[in-house]
């Protein structure tokens, strides 16, 4: 004779608050099962070894359909259920306003694969020994598994048309690959032993994973997040991927902690990017990445490598205050906005070549900066406007060989010699103001040196006058034998161009010298090359003598006095000679009298008139300093002319 099944639950009892309602308890407090028994308990509680999967499959899904067809005063309930074996796939289940009830159920396999299930499911407290499947199931209503514990959970491919419930659940692994989520996806303090798969998958609406454990590795490469997705405190063990992922929405990560490597190369961030108090155990990957409202990671401890390559920063940049224990890495990033790199401490390598700062940069790293060589590569970069400034007591380079420098400063801190802090070789100059007090004052204290650092040997400099005079006066140069000669001469030349395009006349004249003379070390080094033919080695070397003494006479028509000096040289040489001459009436004439005769010769509009009978020879060199005389006046014209338009 049939009876009610006998199955009692006492909701507090249980791990997991279930939420039945008032009507769904007795006086006690109690959940019973509404369901007929031909013997103690129903079909749905009776043990596993009692009964067969199949009739419970059976039993289940007509219970549900007569639910469908019949107003019934309650809801058709399952809780409790026991089964090996749920298997529901390839149907069409349910309809709006008849759930299926599952909750605490021991559940060893359950399936809906490839079913539409027009219900909502409650599986919260159920506990599934092996694994739920739903690859390519269609959930209408919603689907909770709060408190859900047991094996692994699949839903590849599967579409979650409203909510996905799955707080504090306890699975071995989670695939989601190519799910689509349109509801809410709410899954706090989820915990998953293994891997978690969400490789393509699309959220349209809100995903929050705050607080969970994802213990494996985690893939969500080609995910889509329409909406916000939140990561607040939660731990990623193993390796996690979001590479090609799109985050439309905000991402939040604060306390969150990663392990291992993250991945979010070639990532799109439709929202600000933030990093706060986030511990980062291993190094992070943003090559490729687009951030369109930029990056905010402020007061950060990176300890591992950070990678940006590649990347583009169309909102503002702020990593000001933070720490680099590691290498950091901007090769080829785009920053079309602000970059704050304030007060940043950096302990790698730091690379920042080919990067371009469109707006204004701000790198001041902090005291203790100590990066490798203590070199800062912003070699190609191009730098639009900005600061480049020097902690107090900076052991560092800005190498900015082959960079584009605009309407930046430099040369910024408490340093004896701050432009040895900054290799500028083969710099192109846009718009870089050379006159600025600041520039003007480091330029000259280094004499607009351009290439040589505080890592040089050569900058070690002797101050006493005789021992510099050779160098002072270009008889002696050579540049470092890691760099070539046409590379200076060239770094030279676009520093003298840079200064013409922006009128400082000082600047292009000081450039212009230094060009000269590395252009003289080039003739000098390719006359001393013995594989080159004799003929390219001769007229080598005569540009080397020709550019020798253009320097020497003139300071390549930017140093008047050189003109004066080099006059007077020729007048005294030339009453030397005089002096020595004894034959004919010379031999009467002191050497006041040479001298005078000398100057007069010199200077061509005043004829020297030589004693009666003077010798063919006095003549000729009376005639040779008159020749050479009028050509050092319209030199030093030339400079003098020169100099006062500079």
């Amino acid at each position: 004779m049939a009876g009610q099944c006998s199955y009692d639950l006492d909701p507090d009892a249980t791990d997991v608050d279930l939420q039945f309602t008032a009507a769904d308890l007795d006086e006690n407090g109690h959940w019973s099962c509404p369901h007929e028994a031909d013997d103690e308990f129903c079909i749905f509680h009776k043990s596993v070894d009692e009964k067969s999967s199949a009739d419970v499959r059976r039993e289940l899904l007509t219970q549900i359909q007569a639910a469908e067809e019949a107003e019934r005063n309650r809801r058709p309930q399952f809780v409790g259920i026991r089964v090996a074996q749920l298997d529901i796939s390839s149907q069409i289940v349910g309809s709006i306003g008849v759930p299926i009830d599952l909750r605490n159920g021991q559940i060893g396999h359950l399936t809906v694969e490839r079913s539409v299930i027009n219900s909502d499911v409650d599986l919260r407290g159920c506990e599934i020994d092996d694994a739920f499947n739903a690859e390519r199931a269609t959930f209408e209503g919603d689907v909770n598994m709060i408190g859900l514990q047991g094996g692994t959970v699949t839903g590849q491919g599967a579409q979650f048309k409203a909510r996905l419930l799955m707080k504090a659940i306890n699975v071995e692994s989670l695939d989601f690959e190519q799910a689509t989520f349109e509801g809410i996806i709410a899954v706090r303090f989820l915990e998953v032993e293994g891997e978690t798969h969400l490789a393509d998958a699309d959220f349209h609406d809100r995903a929050d994973f705050e607080r969970s454990e994802f213990r494996q590795t985690v893939d969500a490469h080609n995910a889509t997040f329409r909406r916000g997705v939140d990561f607040s405190e939660t731990l990623f063990a193993g390796q996690t991927t979001f590479s090609n992922a799109v985050f439309e929405g905000d991402i939040w990560l604060s306390r969150a902690l990663f392990e291992q490597s993250v991945d979010f190369d070639r990532v799109t961030f439709e929202e600000q990017f933030t990093l706060d108090e986030v511990t980062l155990r291993d190094s992070v990957s943003f090559n490729g990445a687009i951030f369109a409202k930029g990056v905010w990671m402020r007061a950060t401890a990176f300890e591992h490598e950070m990678a940006f390559v590649d990347a583009t920063f169309d909102g503002s940049v702020t990593f000001a205050e933070s720490i680099f224990y590691d290498a950091v890495d901007f090769r080829d990033a785009v920053m079309r906005d602000g970059a704050d790199f304030f007060g940043v401490r950096f302990s790698g390598e730091t690379n920042f070549e080919n990067a371009v700062f469109h707006d204004e940069l701000d790198l001041s790293p902090a005291v203790g900066s100590d990066p490798p060589d203590g070199r800062i590569n912003l070699c190609q970069s191009t730098i639009r406007e900005g600061t480049l400034s020097l902690p107090e007591g900076a052991e560092i380079v800005y190498d900015l060989e082959e960079a584009t420098l605009g309407k930046a400063t430099i040369a910024a801190g408490e340093v004896a010699q701050p432009l040895e802090h900054y290799r500028l070789v083969n710099v192109t100059y846009d718009g870089f103001d050379f006159a600025k007090e600041v520039h003007r004052d480091a330029f000259q204290a280094s004499e607009w040196n351009l290439h040589r650092t505080i890592f040089d040997e050569s900058t070690s400099r002797n101050t006493q006058f005789f021992r510099t005079l050779p160098r002072r006066f270009g008889l002696f140069v050579q540049g470092p034998k890691e760099i070539e000669p046409h590379v200076l001469e060239s770094t030279y030349l676009k520093a003298k161009n840079g200064a013409n395009d922006i009128g400082d006349s000082i600047a292009a004249s000081e450039f212009f010298q230094r060009e000269k003379l590395f252009r003289r070390w080039k003739h000098r080094q390719t006359a001393s090359e013995r594989t080159l033919p004799g003929a390219t080695r001769v007229r080598a070397a005569f540009s080397w003598g020709e550019n020798l003494g253009f320097s020497l006479v003139s300071g390549y028509g930017e140093r008047p006095l050189r003109v004066v000096f080099s006059s007077l040289f020729l007048i005294v040489v030339f009453s030397l000679i005089y002096n020595f001459i004894t034959e004919g009436p010379f031999e009467e004439a002191g050497l006041g009298d040479h001298l005078l005769f000398s100057f007069q010769s010199f200077i061509t509009f005043i004829l020297g008139t030589p004693p009666e009978a003077a010798a063919f020879e006095i003549q000729a060199l009376s005639s040779i300093q008159g020749f050479l005389g009028a050509f050092f006046i319209a030199l030093f014209v030339f400079t003098l002319t020169r100099s006062i338009d500079r």
